[in-house]
This record gives C-alpha cells, structure tokens and sequence, in this order.
C-alpha cells in the first residue's frame, strides 16, 4: 500500500510537469497493465514477484498522472467565457467565506447556485469585492456600509467578473495558480445594491463560516483600539488582513513572519 501511495504521488508529480493537460482518453492504456497484474497475483508464480512490484509502481504512477490530469480538466472546465468579462450578469448565491475587510473595501468567497442572465456559464467558486465609496475614510472596524454582509446568507445581486491573472513580473505572486488551488475560477465586484434572499443557508461549511465570523466580530470587540488586535486575529483565526503595515515590517525584522503564513495554510 506504501508503494501504490508512493507511486500515485510520482505520478501526480509528473502531470504538474507537463506544460499542457493530456488527452483523457490516454487513461484507457492503464486497463491492460491492471488486468496483467491481477491474473499474475492470482496465478502466484514465485520467480516473477519482483515484476510484479515493478507494475504495480507503474500502475501508481499512471492512476496518479491521469487522476490529476482528470481533475485539472474539471477545474479549468469551470471557466468565465472571455467574452462576459466586465460585462453585468445578475446571480442568485452564498457568501462562503468570512467577509474580509481590505484597504478598498470588503472581500469574500461566493458560491453561485443561479445564473439569471441567459446565455452566459459562470464559475460556481467567485472572489467578489464591494468597494468603499472614494469619499469614506479607510477604517479598521466594518461599517454599517459592510456590516450586512454575512457567511451563510443568500444574495441576489449584479456583478461584474473577470478572469483571474497574475502579472509577468519575474518571482511575484502568481495569483492564478493560487486562485486555481482556491478553486476561485473568477473575481469580481459588487455593482448596485444586491438584494438578501436568505439570512442563513443551512449547510455544514456555511455554519462552520459563520461560526469563524462571530468569533472573529468577538476577538474584534473585546480589543478594539488595542494595537495587537489584528495579530490576535490573524493568529486564531487566520486572517491577516487586519495586521498593519508598521507589524509587518517589525515581523520581517524579527523572522516571525512565517508564523503568520503558517496560520493562513492552517486555516485552508
């Protein structure tokens, strides 16, 4: 079982050094080396165990390969048509994640369960933004501007997408891979004034969102105007979006800023 494990693992490795997907319809040439190696185990020749392991490593290796070839193909499949970019599509759906407040605004996952524009196929998984008006004033605290959105709740609004990208400066983030990995197919914002369906959608990772939110909205309260309120948060929650700028550069200085990453893979 180590050496199956071991091996799906290789195989995995090796379709993320393709440059592009394989044709799906490769996975068939596993059939013969399967059924070769269930008539040799059934037929319990001694002298060829060694061969035996040998195709079974080899069989690894492609249900690896295949596999993440098969589920690469979904997650691109999930895709924003580029010519519905930028462009108004109204959505019935779920905020999925704990709204995250950022310099422009307020951040959040959403799950779509309904396209209202015809004729147009949107991404399931959405990264969507709404902004604050140019005239506020950047605030740590959410205001009664943002303070309407929840996890769990259902929405009806318009939005406008597009397709995430990262920027070809050499060792910067590579956003699209990591959108990828999030499975968030596209981003977005909020255009109007959305319209709230459901207060709550009853669902086991909607109810574990908005469990992260009301102790998040708690840490928030008991140490409001206290310095290290966001590294608390980013901490227990994950969530370093509060942390300021002057932190950061004491982190850097210090060699702690790992501890911050760490918190952030712990919570995906």
């Amino acid at each position: 079982m180590v050496l199956f494990a071991l091996g799906f693992v290789l195989g995995a490795f090796c379709l993320q050094q393709m440059p592009v997907l394989p044709d799906l319809t490769w996975s068939l040439s596993i059939l013969p080396f399967v059924f070769i190696h269930v008539f040799l185990r059934k037929a319990q020749f001694k002298f060829i165990s060694l061969f035996q392991v040998q195709l079974l490593l080899l069989i690894a290796l492609m249900c690896g390969f295949f596999w993440s070839a098969a589920f690469a193909t979904y997650r691109l499949a999930d895709a924003l048509p580029v010519n519905w970019q930028n462009k108004p599509i109204e959505l019935v759906g779920v905020v999925s994640s704990v709204p995250v407040m950022t310099e422009q605004g307020l951040r959040f996952n959403f799950s779509v369960e309904q396209v209202l524009t015809k004729e147009v196929a949107v991404p399931k998984h959405l990264s969507l933004n709404v902004y604050r008006k140019r005239t506020q004033q950047p605030q740590v605290n959410e205001t009664a501007e943002f303070s309407e959105l929840d996890a769990g709740q259902r929405w009806q609004l318009v939005v406008r997408l597009k397709r995430p990208h990262s920027v070809q400066n050499p060792h910067g983030f590579d956003f699209e891979s990591w959108s990828l990995a999030e499975n968030i197919r596209a981003t977005g914002s909020i255009k109007g004034k959305p319209t709230l369906l459901d207060e709550f959608v009853w669902r086991p990772q909607y109810i574990v969102e908005r469990i992260r939110q009301l102790v998040k909205q708690r840490i928030a309260d008991v140490l409001t105007n206290q310095p290290y309120n966001g590294v608390i948060q980013a901490l227990v929650m994950g969530d370093d979006s509060q942390i300021s700028v002057k932190d950061w550069q004491l982190f850097l200085r210090t060699g702690i800023t790992h501890l911050m990453s760490i918190r952030y893979l712990l919570k995906h």
